[in-house]
């Protein structure tokens, strides 16, 4: 097919290819930007949840060592069941987005004899 290209415009079969080429290596180039940014967002959001976590422990513990156990103890278990929470459904973010890609994957497909 190639060769027919090249029989009406001289040279166009190399660029086709050329082009294809090019295309691929941009599409690698901007995937891998892509998880980069996602795999630094996602440590940065690690890092926010892990400072409001200990800033809440802290919080309620300090309430509870000055004389106010009962709101201290609050402060602890709310902020204990909020990471459980985020913790929670992001697992089950995971797995969704993992079921998804396992099904939009091809299936392989039988061979008939």
């Amino acid at each position: 097919m190639l060769q027919e290209f090249d029989r009406v415009v001289p040279g166009a079969a190399r660029t086709i290819l050329n082009d294809a080429h090019e295309q691929t290596q941009h599409r690698i180039t901007m995937e891998r930007l892509v998880l980069t940014a996602k795999c630094h967002q996602a440590k940065a959001g690690q890092w926010m949840a892990y400072t409001l976590g200990v800033l809440g422990l802290g919080c309620g513990f300090y309430l509870a060592l000055n004389g106010r156990e009962i709101s201290g103890a609050v402060f602890v278990i709310a902020d204990l069941f909020a990471l459980a929470r985020v913790f929670i459904s992001g697992q089950q973010a995971e797995q969704k987005s993992l079921a998804e890609r396992q099904s939009d994957a091809p299936h392989p497909r039988s061979v008939e004899g």
